[in-house]
């Protein structure tokens, strides 16, 4: 549908014109609040509300949210996005709506929460925002994250780095522009580094913490990727 089109249906919306779907948000087996929608508009922009509501058991008018993750007003604001395809990010409420867009298959509105994340990237947020990056399998934000991981000192801080998942450190690595070195050898053989890394670069920096990350994780060296 055309911008026009959907810009009558939100017209429709605020006058509650030929509403046909009512998301239901109880407390306690309490309607506490009401989501009103037009199926037409939710269909034409996610595959999965198109399931919902053409499939051999189509939803009712009424949908009770049962979703923990999702609350009122994020909800809101994403049924918005499908009538205005504007949505107002911040740190509080970007997470839900990329849980949002993933959940209900809306690229575009995944690709924003995407850029916005990019955006606020640094050290100190990096890893949430890679937790965040891999559950929504948003991988171009997944490899910025990693890129500033490999480069980023506030990033490499041994107590934050420590925590990071095996799969995670092996992602940092694919990052290092050492793409021909054995850094197999080089966890293996401390004293002898065979790298001729400058011990002022950051490169060296960071190997040194993938290295005590590696003696605090205690892992086998044929589980470091040879390149």
């Amino acid at each position: 549908m055309s911008d026009q089109i959907f810009g009558k249906f939100k017209d429709f919306l605020d006058r509650k014109l030929l509403i046909d779907v009512i998301f239901v948000f109880k407390s306690n087996s309490r309607v506490v609040h009401e989501v009103a929608a037009h199926k037409l508009v939710l269909t034409a922009s996610s595959p999965v509300f198109e399931t919902m509501f053409t499939g051999s058991i189509p939803e009712e008018s009424r949908v009770t949210m049962n979703d923990p993750e999702i609350d009122f007003k994020n909800f809101q604001a994403f049924i918005q996005y499908f009538y205005t395809k504007k949505i107002e990010l911040n740190m509080k409420n970007v997470a839900q709506q990329a849980y949002l867009a993933d959940k209900y298959a809306v690229e575009s509105l995944g690709e924003i929460c995407s850029d916005f994340f990019t955006e606020k990237l640094s050290g100190s947020n990096v890893y949430d925002i890679l937790s965040i990056a891999e559950r929504h399998r948003m991988e171009d934000l997944r490899s910025d994250c990693l890129e500033l991981i490999s480069t980023s000192t506030e990033a490499q801080k041994e107590e934050v780095f420590s925590k990071l998942s095996h799969e995670h450190v092996i992602g940092v690595i694919d990052n290092l522009p050492l793409y021909q070195a054995n850094l197999c050898e080089y966890c293996g053989h401390h004293h002898h580094c065979r790298l001729n890394v400058p011990t002022s670069s950051r490169a060296y920096k960071l190997l040194q913490t993938v290295k005590n990350w590696l003696r605090m994780n205690t892992l086998a060296e044929n589980q470091i990727p040879r390149k």
